[in-house]
């Protein structure tokens, strides 16, 4: 379970078999900064039958490779989604007003 407070969290998006979401979080002033970016992934609800997974930071998506470039081993499609919400991004990283979510 991921405990954060949240500057911005874009709306969800389908990528394979996942639900994926850009999120803008408050560092605490760690390394010097206000608030860092990341991508959230979980499991959607299953028919109706079972409820979605809890989110997940993206370093915990099993693809994931910190020495892959770009797109760490995570789906390439999250670029598409970052662009979308580019202007919300950039301006929660600026001014956002922290918002508990859990």
């Amino acid at each position: 379970m991921i405990s954060r407070i949240y500057f911005y969290i874009s709306p969800i998006h389908r990528i394979g078999k996942r639900e994926w979401r850009a999120v803008v979080y408050d560092a605490k002033g760690y390394l010097g900064a206000s608030a860092f970016t990341d991508f959230e992934w979980r499991f959607p609800a299953f028919l109706g039958l079972e409820p979605p997974s809890e989110w997940k930071p993206m370093t915990d998506y099993p693809g994931y490779n910190s020495n892959d470039g770009m797109y760490a081993g995570c789906p390439r499609t999250l670029r598409k989604l970052y662009e979308r919400y580019k202007a919300e991004i950039t301006h929660a990283l600026t001014i956002g007003k922290p918002k508990k979510v859990a």
